[in-house]
């Protein structure tokens, strides 16, 4: 799962593994970027299949509408489970940004590039507030199972907004108290209300664009920046 940012006054609790020191030649490189998606139950990225499944990168990348050569920025990427499928789809002639807050998460994406071949991805080190995208370069901005970590949400996706094309968008993949209620997770905190989904994007300048519902924990929620001189629906 990925982690994120959460800066309320309590004791951080770290979501990732940290990096891991693989022996030489225990993990050999693969010649397909998605080929980490299905590694083995027993490897370093094995306990991703079970996110994989609630939430298949193709389906998700179908509705967003990812296609090759596009660039497209994670934030909240951690060890890079959606980062290294989206990667797959955008190919050679695209890139990921893959922004994160937990360095030792980000130096475990950087051995994890490099044992599996996979040279469209750059890390990027943020901040709280500011996931530090470079201008005007990114189609699409994402995050999936992340924002409910983030303590302040409106000024990090304000700061988003810099980053984003003419045309470019965000889109938000997050756990709902309907959703994540069900089969015993009632009163989980690892989710957030619609509506303060659909308030925290519009206070921060966004427009809405459309919603998909189809994954069994998540709604997916698209939105761009709110053009100059008109409120944000």
């Amino acid at each position: 799962m990925n982690t994120r940012r959460c800066v309320k006054p309590v004791i951080a609790v770290v979501l990732t593994l940290g990096t891991l020191a693989l022996p030489a030649g225990l993990w050999a490189s693969q010649t397909r970027p998605d080929s980490v998606v299905h590694a083995a139950p027993g490897g370093p990225d094995g306990w991703e299949a079970k996110w994989n499944r609630y939430q298949p990168a193709d389906k998700v990348m179908d509705a967003l509408g990812i296609k090759p050569g596009m660039v497209v920025a994670e934030f909240g990427a951690g060890r890079g489970r959606y980062a290294v499928q989206v990667a797959a789809r955008v190919g050679a002639t695209g890139k990921v940004y893959a922004e994160d807050i937990d360095a030792e998460a980000l130096e475990y994406l950087k051995t994890r590039c490099a044992r599996d071949t996979i040279s469209n991805i750059e890390t990027i080190r943020g901040d709280t507030t500011d996931p530090k995208l470079p201008p005007a370069s990114c189609d699409f901005v994402y995050c999936i199972n992340t924002y409910h970590h983030i303590g302040e949400p409106v000024p990090l996706l304000r700061n988003i907004i810099p980053a984003l094309k003419p045309a470019g968008k965000l889109a938000i993949i997050e756990h709902t108290p309907e959703k994540r209620g069900k089969d015993g997770y009632k009163g989980r905190k690892d989710c957030t209300p619609i509506d303060s989904v659909l308030a925290q994007a519009r206070e921060a300048g966004y427009e809405f664009v459309e919603r998909h519902s189809f994954l069994e924990l998540d709604e997916i929620y698209v939105f761009r920046a709110a053009k100059k001189g008109e409120s944000a629906k």
